[in-house]
C-alpha cells in the first residue's frame, strides 16, 4: 500500500508539493514525527527492508491551514526534517 502512496506521490505536480510546503512552514509550529513502515515490491530493496515516513502537520493553533505532509524517506537520518526545515528561520530542530 504505502508503495502505492509512493506512486502516486511521485504523479502530483512539483508545483503544488511545494505550494502545501510553503504554506505549512508559515505556521507558527509544526509537529514532526517519523514512522517505520515496510514497502514491498520497492526496486533494489528486500522487502524485509525497513523504510521511514516522516510526518509533519500544522493544527488549529499553528495559524495556517490544517494539513499533513508526508514524506517518503530510507532512512530515519536526523538531517531529512533538517533537509525540510532548512532556511526556513525556524528552531528547535
Amino acid at each position: 500500500m504505502a508503495n502505492l502512496d509512493h506512486k502516486l506521490c511521485r504523479q502530483i505536480p512539483e508545483t503544488a508539493v511545494s505550494a502545501d510546503e510553503r504554506r505549512t512552514l508559515e505556521s507558527r509550529y509544526i509537529h514532526c514525527d517519523e514512522s517505520r513502515i515496510q514497502v514491498l515490491g520497492e526496486p533494489d530493496q528486500k522487502g524485509t527492508t525497513q523504510n521511514w515516513m516522516w510526518v509533519y502537520l500544522t493544527d488549529e493553533f499553528s495559524g495556517s491551514p490544517q494539513m499533513v505532509l508526508f514524506d517518503y524517506e530510507r532512512t530515519r537520518a536526523g538531517y531529512h526534517p533538517v533537509n525540510f526545515f532548512l532556511g526556513t528561520g525556524f528552531v528547535g530542530i
